[in-house]
């Protein structure tokens, strides 16, 4: 592989939904690029199609016209075999983390549904759950619980840790700590950056908050309406925002 390839990018993809005079565009052409070991944010007020090209990137929505390709190589969204590949190396973790959880299940059983899906039984290690956990600032007395048991800034840590679980080269991540208080927040956003820099993953960021979308990531893609307006350094983008759309989410 070629170390100056992206991880991650995106060629002017675009996403309709309907049709006909009922159709909408949720992206209008969008392009970006993510390099190894980079983390990067998209923010936007809502409906601005940030989700939406989460999911496509997620592999969880095809787009209608454009290209995603990971370290250069086209995703192909018709093969569940290539998906399926594609999604041991890329994980998504989403905005409410209770959705994701059956009521009835572990969390061990849970931090180890990734590896068994994919992997099966055998690859399944004796301690891999705790190791997870522990990880993630969690400790063993967490396994045999139940996810109505957990706090939501525990849960969310659970579900980090699971993504962790198949050693991804790359994250993305759905407003993950929106439903928290902001010292959970705080919390969970060390933790991410902390995992980072370990592991030399890249994250995908979508948010609406400058304030938390700067503690993780190098670079943000200001979206409104299925389009990029702006591209910044996190570090200094309240100084640098050209948009009036922009200064709006600097507090």
């Amino acid at each position: 592989m070629n170390e100056a390839t992206p991880i991650l990018e995106a060629a002017d993809v675009k996403k309709n939904y309907g049709r006909g005079g009922s159709s909408f565009a949720a992206l209008k052409g969008v392009s970006f690029s993510v390099e190894v070991g980079e983390s990067v944010g998209f923010i936007g007020l809502s409906g601005c199609g940030k989700s939406t090209l989460l999911r496509i990137l997620a592999g969880l929505e095809a787009p209608s016209s454009g290209e995603v390709r990971f370290h250069g190589a086209s995703i192909n969204y018709s093969s569940k075999p290539a998906l399926r590949e594609y999604h041991k190396r890329v994980q998504m973790v989403f905005q409410s983390p209770i959705s994701t959880f059956s009521p009835y299940m572990t969390i061990e059983t849970y931090l180890m549904e990734g590896v068994r899906c994919f992997y099966g039984d055998g690859a399944v290690k004796d301690g891999e759950a705790e190791r997870l956990l522990a990880q993630v600032g969690l400790d063993a007395s967490f396994l045999p619980r139940l996810p109505h048991q957990l706090s939501g800034g525990q849960l969310q840590r659970v579900v980090i840790a699971r993504a962790l679980s198949l050693q991804p080269e790359i994250i993305l991540l759905d407003e993950p700590t929106s439903a928290l208080d902001i010292l959970t927040q705080r919390a969970i956003l060390e933790l991410l950056a902390k995992l980072g820099r370990e592991y030399g993953m890249s994250f995908v960021f979508v948010g609406h908050d400058s304030a938390v979308v700067r503690l993780l990531t190098r670079r943000v893609f200001i979206m409104r309406q299925g389009l990029f307006i702006e591209e910044l350094q996190s570090e200094t983008m309240k100084r640098d925002a050209k948009e009036e759309y922009t200064r709006q989410f600097f507090p």
